[in-house]
């Protein structure tokens, strides 16, 4: 009897022990979960607080601080004027030089040139050269009276007015949300709340910056028209209809080109087949053994169905 008692006091005291080990944590979770809760109900009676900055955050695309949706003035249309030209000239680098000069003095710049020398000992040309839009028209007509003869001429528009509005009206929400940080950053009651609102103020300050360079860059692309210029020497010229264009010394040294180009190409093959030639013998090894086992798999089984089929 005393036995029995003594196994029954020592279950009741281990299973207290292990009730103990697993309510413990529980009750410590339950207690820190409590401050926490208390912590997070004064947190919002602080000045400059985490809610108000996801507040702040939250209220960047919403509004536009300062600017009344009544006032709000529409632009002037923004064009991307560009232009193309193709000229045979007489001499193509007297050319180059003389557009880039009639470019400085509309006010313009070359933006860049290519002069590439041909099979046939000509030269080629083609500069980008950009100019105030409003000169445009008789800056263009100026270059083509430089030419012998005008080979095509083409112009684009493009119009870039509601990329720029956008990007202007992104840029206000931005400068508003930049001032309420810096007055979140004023009224900020600790250091936690401080360093957060610096770093979601750098992240404004950064999208300002890459905003502010896209609209410098789209003014300047509408201020600044392009004008792509391609020259060539008269020599190039297609030929007259009704015209022999023969040119044996040309066609053979093409062909000394071609020719050469073929027995590279041939070499190469013949280099990458040789080098190449172990593992397409692997390949080969592999298929072949594949095709023996799979031939005499099906032979296996042919012969199991004839032998099925005598018996029946």
């Amino acid at each position: 009897m005393k036995t029995s008692r003594f196994v029954v006091v020592c279950a009741i005291l281990l299973a207290l022990f292990l009730l103990a080990i697993v309510a413990t944590p529980n009750l410590l979770r339950s207690r820190s979960a409590a401050e926490k809760a208390v912590e997070d109900a004064k947190l919002p009676q602080q000045s400059g607080s985490y809610d108000s900055i996801n507040l702040a955050h939250t209220s960047v695309s919403g509004f536009v601080a300062g600017v009344p949706d009544g006032e709000t003035r529409s632009p002037e249309r923004m064009i991307i004027q560009k232009a193309s030209l193709v000229l045979v000239v007489a001499s193509v680098r007297t050319a180059a030089e003389r557009i880039e000069a009639l470019a400085q003095a509309a006010g313009g710049y070359l933006e860049s040139s290519n002069i590439s020398q041909m099979g046939d000992g000509s030269e080629n040309a083609s500069l980008t050269i950009r100019a105030p839009a409003s000169k445009s028209p008789g800056l263009r007509n100026a270059i083509k009276g430089l030419a012998l003869h005008v080979e095509s001429e083409s112009t684009e528009a493009q119009d870039v007015t509601r990329e720029f509005v956008d990007n202007d009206s992104r840029l206000r929400n931005l400068r508003a949300a930049e001032t309420q940080y810096l007055e979140i950053m004023k009224r900020a009651g600790s250091i936690k709340d401080t360093v957060e609102v610096a770093r979601q103020l750098d992240q404004v300050r950064s999208e300002i910056e890459q905003l502010q360079g896209q609209q410098n860059y789209l003014s300047h692309q509408v201020q600044m028209a392009a004008l792509v210029v391609q020259l060539r020497p008269e020599s190039q010229k297609g030929p007259e209809p009704g015209a022999i264009n023969w040119r044996p010394l040309l066609q053979a040294r093409n062909a000394f080109h071609d020719m050469l180009r073929g027995l590279a190409e041939y070499a190469d093959t013949m280099i990458a087949f040789f080098l190449l030639l172990p593992v397409m013998l692997v390949w080969l090894a592999t298929w072949a053994l594949g095709l023996l086992l799979a031939w005499r798999v099906l032979k296996w089984l042919w012969r199991l169905f004839r032998g099925r089929t005598g018996a029946s």
